[in-house]
């Protein structure tokens, strides 16, 4: 006999932290290989629909049962990686918005994302005891985790849990996500350029953005990889 749901929680996550995922896991969505996980389609048995502002919004400022996923400085790359392969399009626009002539747009646009992780607390931890944490460092772990840590989420809400369907899901994680997390390992694409040259314009500048800074640093920068 299924287990009776507890209210319906809203789940907060920022770009690239693998939401789309976590949703179709708690609702028991059909195991999916691909790069991406949202789906218009979702039959929401045992979540809220995602808020548009899920990645901007303050879990206190949101009634009822929350699931947020949260990182460290650690998982900063991978999120930055699983942005902007997923946004070729918004990349591009941005870029031109941003740096129209710069032969590094896309790079500094890029950085910046990094640079906003860096910078950002609300993904960081949680704010209430009562909201439910996932670490993205979870996804990224093996099968076991993935049953212990998912099987937490589904015993809290007292929703139905199967250890096959999520090694069915796992499994088709890592055939989805096999492009990107080779390139990650890898390290040595634009991304990566994005993430290490982030990771030092935050260092001096914060979130001061400005073009003159970022030519001078990957000009100081560029035989060391950003």
């Amino acid at each position: 006999m299924a287990k009776q749901i507890v209210s319906k929680p809203t789940l907060l996550y920022t770009a690239g932290s693998y939401g789309g995922l976590l949703s179709r896991i708690i609702n028991n969505a059909p195991p999916l290989i691909a790069e991406t996980y949202h789906s218009k389609n979702l039959d929401l048995q045992y979540t809220l629909p995602t808020r548009n502002d899920h990645h901007l919004v303050s879990e206190n400022d949101i009634e009822g049962r929350v699931i947020k996923i949260t990182y460290d400085n650690n998982d900063i790359s991978l999120i930055n990686r699983n942005k902007w392969h997923k946004v070729k399009d918004h990349l591009l626009e941005q870029s031109n918005r941003s740096y129209p002539n710069n032969p590094n747009k896309e790079i500094y646009t890029m950085a910046i994302h990094v640079c906003d992780l860096l910078g950002a607390t609300l993904f960081k931890s949680i704010e209430k005891k009562e909201t439910i944490e996932f670490k993205f460092k979870f996804f990224t772990q093996d099968l076991s985790a993935w049953k212990y840590q998912f099987g937490k989420i589904h015993n809290t809400l007292r929703i139905p849990f199967n250890n096959l369907t999520i090694a069915e899901h796992y499994d088709c994680f890592q055939k989805g996500q096999e492009i990107i997390l080779n390139k990650h390992r890898d390290d040595n694409d634009d991304i990566a350029k994005s993430y290490k040259l982030g990771k030092k314009y935050y260092s001096v500048h914060h979130n001061h953005y400005n073009e003159d800074y970022f030519n001078q640093l990957i000009w100081i920068g560029g035989n060391n990889g950003w």
